[in-house]
């Protein structure tokens, strides 16, 4: 009863219709068939970049696959995230929204869970995509495992494309944050190098330790791991999909919702702030 009544608090709140309605919004975009499209297309394609890998080429389809997904859903989401309130301000959407009982903080967690909601979906179509181009490559004329070399397959892409989908949930609230109080071309430098920087942590961590400078490693662990998002460590999985422990997963969906967490509301309060003054 208790899940009920959340639930209808959600829907009274105005933050589901809002969701649902960015979702609806992204999805009607050129944009969206767009970069669909093209991902699907390198995907399909990339097994003819696979022909000199003597063996390898499931693997190198599944990596190069993967990242493809991953790149298509970075500009989606950070496209979308840092235009849609940039285009409801010139359309004069948002104000009539702000004119209506919904809190302001309502529209930026609309805004995103309806961004994100568009993200799962391409991961999904994507990735079972994905799933079906290495499974035919590794199958060119026996069919009759093909059933249960699909599960296999999908079963550790799919948990690839889920440590992946936390990364660009991240990137997805910067540039929630950015589009607040930063211009489109701005925030999207922003998320650029919030990406970059965070898939590079590790490597710095590396450097400073081998150099042994403590003081130097204490403020960088300071710095980096509180406001820039670790986000080496969700590329950093195991190869085999036995080998990732249900702990590891844990911990990532946990530190993905308490960062996610932490900027939303530092965007809520700098949104409110604005709007106000």
């Amino acid at each position: 009863m208790r899940f009920f009544k959340i639930c209808k608090s959600f829907y009274k709140s105005g933050l589901l219709a809002i969701a649902v309605l960015t979702f609806r919004d992204i999805s009607r975009q050129t944009l969206f068939y767009f970069i669909l499209g093209v991902g699907c297309c390198l995907l399909f394609f990339s097994s003819f970049f696979t022909l000199f890998a003597f063996g390898e080429e499931s693997r190198m389809i599944r990596e190069m696959g993967i990242s493809t997904i991953v790149l298509c859903c970075l500009c989606l989401a950070s496209l979308s995230a840092t235009s849609t309130l940039f285009t409801e301000r010139e359309q004069g959407t948002l104000v009539t929204l702000l004119c209506k009982p919904v809190a302001q903080r309502t529209i930026l967690l609309g805004k995103f869970f309806g961004i994100t909601g568009v993200i799962f979906f391409v991961c999904m179509f994507m990735g079972f995509f994905l799933s079906l181009a290495i499974t035919i490559k590794g199958f060119p004329g026996d069919y009759r495992n093909f059933t249960t070399s699909l599960i296999s397959v999908a079963a550790f892409v799919f948990l690839k494309l889920l440590f992946s989908f936390l990364q660009v949930a991240i990137i997805c609230s910067i540039a929630i944050l950015g589009s607040v109080c930063l211009p489109m071309v701005s925030n999207l430098g922003l998320c650029m190098v919030v990406y970059i920087v965070g898939n590079l942590t590790q490597s710095f961590y590396g450097i400073f330790q081998e150099n042994g400078n403590l003081s130097a490693l204490f403020w960088f662990i300071l710095f980096f791991f509180s406001v820039i998002p670790n986000l080496s460590e969700f590329s950093n999985i195991e190869s085999s999909f036995e080998s990732v422990r249900f702990v590891t997963i844990a911990l990532m969906v946990l530190y993905t919702v308490l960062y996610v967490t932490f900027i939303l509301t530092v965007a809520c309060e700098l949104f409110e702030k604005k709007e106000c003054s």
